[in-house]
């Protein structure tokens, strides 16, 4: 009896906490912004991946004149080895050897997920973007009234109305527009 008792008091509680819980989320005003259409649609971005395949493409070609280079001497060092004496032979295999260390080093310092030169590229171009979107979000969020902005791609279902992309991407515009006012300088005298 002790037990259905202890059960009976913890389904009470737990009910209360839902209840008071839900209540208190059916008050808060929810509303959600599509990140992948800021980034098609806001300017900066667009920028951004064009500077960002401007730098990979640099170092693809690098690479490629690296791996060209390797190929070449690797070729040589095939067709002319029997030729070679062995000190000779040992030389030139561990002269190819430090030369595919190499590759695979510059290689590394490209693609490593954190340190890489991509991935210090892809930060240094998307930090600031993604600072003023979110300062823009927080400043249209709270302008409208909103507890809560979640991230589209995770709602399963919303209702368009609580859709705050378009606007985000209106603040974002006129910052952009009034950002290059400002840099322009005064206009022409007249």
């Amino acid at each position: 009896m002790e037990l259905r008792q202890r059960f009976l008091v913890s389904a009470c509680g737990l009910m209360a906490c839902l209840v008071v819980a839900s209540t208190a989320l059916a008050q808060a005003k929810v509303a959600f912004f599509d990140p992948n259409e800021i980034r098609t649609k806001y300017k900066p971005f667009q920028e951004a991946e064009r500077e960002y395949n401007q730098y990979e493409g640099e170092l693809q070609k690098e690479l490629k004149k690296l791996e060209n280079e390797l190929r070449k001497k690797q070729t040589t060092f095939e067709r002319q080895k029997v030729m070679y004496m062995e000190n000779r032979r040992r030389e030139e295999e561990q002269a190819l050897k430090r030369q595919e260390e190499e590759l695979q080093r510059f290689l590394a310092q490209i693609t490593d997920p954190e340190r890489g030169k991509l991935a210090l590229k892809q930060q240094e171009l998307l930090t600031p973007l993604l600072k003023r979107v979110n300062e823009v979000i927080s400043r249209v969020a709270k302008g409208e009234g909103y507890d809560f902005v979640l991230n589209a791609a995770s709602v399963v279902y919303f209702n368009e109305e609580y859709n705050l992309t378009e606007k985000v991407l209106e603040e974002l515009n006129k910052d952009l527009e009034a950002g290059d006012r400002q840099n322009a300088g005064p206009g022409p005298i007249r």
